[in-house]
Protein backbone atom coordinates (compact mmCIF):
# COMPACT_ATOMS: atom_id res chain seq x y z
CA UNK A 1 0.00 0.00 0.00
CA UNK A 2 1.71 3.40 -0.85
CA UNK A 3 1.57 6.20 1.85
CA UNK A 4 -0.38 9.14 1.33
CA UNK A 5 0.47 12.97 0.21
CA UNK A 6 -1.39 15.75 -0.08
CA UNK A 7 0.64 18.28 -1.43
CA UNK A 8 -1.83 21.56 -0.59
CA UNK A 9 -1.69 20.13 3.36
CA UNK A 10 0.36 22.19 5.66
CA UNK A 11 -1.05 21.99 9.39
CA UNK A 12 1.84 23.20 11.74
CA UNK A 13 5.21 24.81 11.28
CA UNK A 14 6.06 23.54 15.35
CA UNK A 15 5.86 20.42 16.36
CA UNK A 16 6.75 18.63 19.92
CA UNK A 17 6.44 14.97 19.84
CA UNK A 18 6.47 13.77 23.51
CA UNK A 19 6.75 9.82 23.29
CA UNK A 20 5.46 9.25 19.99
CA UNK A 21 3.71 5.52 19.74
CA UNK A 22 5.20 4.37 16.39
CA UNK A 23 4.86 1.01 17.48
CA UNK A 24 1.23 1.17 17.27
CA UNK A 25 -0.84 -1.21 14.49
CA UNK A 26 2.76 -3.14 14.23
CA UNK A 27 4.21 0.43 13.05
CA UNK A 28 1.50 0.60 10.71
CA UNK A 29 2.00 4.67 10.90
CA UNK A 30 5.74 4.77 10.68
CA UNK A 31 5.73 2.17 7.20
CA UNK A 32 3.31 4.38 5.79
CA UNK A 33 5.25 7.65 6.44
CA UNK A 34 8.40 5.96 5.46
CA UNK A 35 6.49 4.91 1.95
CA UNK A 36 5.02 8.43 1.39
CA UNK A 37 8.24 10.84 2.44
CA UNK A 38 10.12 10.89 -0.55
CA UNK A 39 7.44 12.43 -2.55
CA UNK A 40 7.17 15.20 0.15
CA UNK A 41 8.60 18.50 -0.94
CA UNK A 42 10.16 21.09 0.91
CA UNK A 43 9.35 21.35 4.28
CA UNK A 44 9.52 24.40 6.82
CA UNK A 45 9.27 23.19 10.11
CA UNK A 46 10.74 22.58 13.51
CA UNK A 47 10.01 19.44 14.79
CA UNK A 48 11.03 18.60 18.63
CA UNK A 49 10.60 14.60 20.12
CA UNK A 50 11.48 13.59 23.16
CA UNK A 51 11.39 10.46 24.53
CA UNK A 52 12.15 8.37 27.57
CA UNK A 53 15.58 6.71 27.99
CA UNK A 54 13.64 4.02 29.79
CA UNK A 55 10.76 4.04 26.93
CA UNK A 56 12.54 0.10 25.76
CA UNK A 57 12.26 -3.24 26.93
CA UNK A 58 11.80 -4.44 29.86
CA UNK A 59 10.35 -1.29 30.37
CA UNK A 60 7.33 -0.89 28.07
CA UNK A 61 4.41 -3.12 27.92
CA UNK A 62 4.63 -5.58 24.91
CA UNK A 63 8.71 -4.84 25.24
CA UNK A 64 7.53 -1.65 22.55
CA UNK A 65 11.31 -0.45 21.16
CA UNK A 66 9.78 3.58 21.44
CA UNK A 67 13.53 4.83 22.01
CA UNK A 68 14.69 3.17 18.41
CA UNK A 69 11.52 3.95 16.52
CA UNK A 70 11.98 7.69 17.91
CA UNK A 71 15.54 7.38 16.66
CA UNK A 72 14.46 5.51 13.57
CA UNK A 73 11.65 8.64 12.74
CA UNK A 74 14.45 11.27 13.64
CA UNK A 75 16.66 9.88 10.87
CA UNK A 76 14.52 10.09 8.26
CA UNK A 77 13.37 13.32 8.60
CA UNK A 78 17.09 14.08 8.85
CA UNK A 79 17.63 12.60 5.47
CA UNK A 80 15.37 14.98 3.60
CA UNK A 81 16.69 17.64 1.69
CA UNK A 82 14.94 20.60 3.67
CA UNK A 83 17.10 18.97 6.50
CA UNK A 84 20.46 20.21 5.07
CA UNK A 85 19.28 23.40 3.97
CA UNK A 86 18.02 24.28 7.16
CA UNK A 87 14.20 24.65 6.54
CA UNK A 88 13.36 21.58 8.55
CA UNK A 89 14.47 22.01 11.93
CA UNK A 90 15.10 19.22 14.29
CA UNK A 91 15.83 18.04 17.42
CA UNK A 92 16.09 14.22 19.30
CA UNK A 93 16.03 14.61 23.28
CA UNK A 94 16.60 11.19 24.88
CA UNK A 95 15.62 11.98 28.75
CA UNK A 96 17.79 9.98 30.61
CA UNK A 97 16.72 8.14 33.48
CA UNK A 98 13.22 8.95 32.06
CA UNK A 99 10.09 6.07 31.58
CA UNK A 100 6.90 7.09 29.75
CA UNK A 101 5.19 9.15 32.57
CA UNK A 102 8.39 11.21 33.34
CA UNK A 103 8.89 11.70 29.53
CA UNK A 104 5.90 14.44 29.48
CA UNK A 105 6.88 16.89 31.29
CA UNK A 106 10.28 16.90 30.22
CA UNK A 107 9.29 17.22 26.72
CA UNK A 108 6.73 19.45 27.09
CA UNK A 109 9.65 21.97 28.60
CA UNK A 110 12.38 21.49 26.60
CA UNK A 111 10.34 21.48 23.43
CA UNK A 112 8.69 24.54 23.78
CA UNK A 113 11.88 26.19 24.95
CA UNK A 114 13.45 25.08 21.72
CA UNK A 115 10.88 25.84 19.17
CA UNK A 116 10.36 29.12 20.99
CA UNK A 117 14.13 30.09 21.89
CA UNK A 118 14.72 33.78 20.90
CA UNK A 119 17.51 34.67 18.71
CA UNK A 120 20.50 36.05 20.88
Amino acid sequence: MKGIYYPELRLFTYYVLGSPSLWFDNKHLLQRFIEGFSQTPAISAKVFIGIGELERPPYTVDNHQMVADAQTFYHILQSHPSAQTGTLQLKLLVIPEADHSMAFPTTAIHGLSWLFKRAD
